[in-house]
């Protein structure tokens, strides 16, 4: 690919990008001064470029300052520090391009409490860039030896494979300081374009051996449960017995039909629940006496129990196994069984769990205990409060 050198100052190199398969770009690298009124004639040079551009657009560097209040940990940020940065991210469309790796790029050095992280690199672009550049993505390396980590950025173009491995080369020869001509150099490093080629088979033993390891471990030296700690605690008591051996009638089946979303995860049959709903006078007597049968004998077509298991992403742009979240999507006929088991069993827990258990019991709320706690650091401190040590 050919790059030609546009606009060269103190804080920018502005080139366009000019591949031999591929569409054409502009990038902009930046390596910004730390002062803050010295960086006024950075963003002065991006808003001059904005406005005479109508192409895809990107923008990598060290900016020497953030753009979010969350970027910053360690010292005091103020709005007017990331204003100028913000605007111009803001008025001319850049966003940052989908990334992974750590989020803070520099800190001070300094141990304890003088510790600052922030997010001073970062790359960026605007809507037609990433419209030509779907796949693309940066990384930020280990920082290794230098103080800011490296900006690997890649794009899964195929089409891309074969230009990006050539030698880049820069009209550079008409920069005659030393000081340029060492920016440019520096903005060769940044443009590593690498292909990566992941076979399917690959991804799938991938996740094949995460989750084996993480789930189908043994733990050594598990210790037994203590059915004397259970018998001491609240247990259900004879008469509310009934209230789970009843049998499900099939009103009750129907509410659980009717409590599904319609958009909710399909069967492998390709049903979800708006079918069931809508042919309900058709499928209605199969159905019930099929769940009926579950709840007599026990048996449960196989069918009926395996899950989609839904990948998550976790981050904007993962990169391992454990990136993800998986969510398993049951079956719509799966949740009809457990969906009637759980209304029954909401009548008796909270017969059973102790009033302490704030979450996941009919009635009440995890956030109670929190108030409950915020309540007694405020009124501790009153004239009037009995400091006794039970209220401690």
């Amino acid at each position: 690919m050919h790059i030609d050198i546009k606009l060269c100052t103190n804080q920018l190199i502005h080139v366009e990008v000019h591949p031999k398969v591929g569409p054409p770009f502009v990038a902009s690298f930046v390596y910004a001064y730390t002062a803050k009124k010295e960086r006024l004639t950075l963003f002065d040079s991006l808003v001059e470029i904005a406005r005479t551009i109508n192409v895809p657009w990107l923008v990598m560097g060290d900016f020497n300052c953030i753009a979010n209040l969350n970027e910053g940990v360690g010292q005091v940020v103020r709005a007017s520090e990331i204003a100028p940065l913000k605007s111009c991210m803001h008025t001319y469309g850049l966003h940052d391009v989908k990334g992974n790796g750590r989020l803070f790029t520099w800190n001070n050095k300094q141990a304890g409490v003088r510790r600052v992280f922030s997010k001073i690199d970062r790359t960026m672009c605007n809507h037609l860039w990433e419209d030509k550049f779907l796949e693309a993505e940066v990384t930020f390396l280990p920082e290794g030896d230098f103080d800011h980590p490296p900006m690997l950025l890649q794009f899964f173009k195929q089409e891309l494979k074969s230009n990006f491995q050539q030698p880049i080369q820069a009209s550079v020869a008409q920069v005659k300081e030393p000081t340029l001509k060492l920016k440019c150099n520096c903005m060769k490093t940044h443009m590593i374009l690498l292909w990566k080629i992941t076979h399917p088979n690959q991804i799938q033993e991938a996740f094949i051996s995460f989750y084996s390891n993480m789930l189908c471990s043994k733990l050594e030296n598990r210790r037994r449960i203590n059915m004397s700690t259970i018998h001491s605690g609240p247990i259900l008591t004879p008469d509310l017995w009934p209230l789970l051996d009843l049998s499900f009638s099939p009103q009750e089946i129907k509410e659980a039909i009717w409590s599904i979303h319609d958009n909710k995860a399909l069967g492998l049959d390709g049903f979800n629940s708006k079918f069931y709903k809508a042919s309900w006078p058709v499928v209605s007597p199969n159905l019930v006496n099929a769940i009926q049968s579950f709840f007599r004998n026990g048996k449960l077509l196989k069918s009926w129990n395996i899950p989609a298991i839904t990948l998550i992403p976790k981050v904007p742009c993962p990169s391992q196994p454990g990136d993800f979240r998986p969510i398993s999507c049951c079956h719509t006929l799966y949740k009809c069984i457990s969906k009637p088991i759980c209304s029954r069993l909401k009548r008796v827990l909270g017969r059973v769990i102790n009033q302490t258990q704030g979450a996941f019991v009919a009635g009440r709320l995890i956030s109670h205990n929190i108030l409950l706690c915020q309540d007694l650091v405020k009124h501790y401190s009153k004239k009037y409060c009995c400091k006794n040590p039970t209220y401690r």
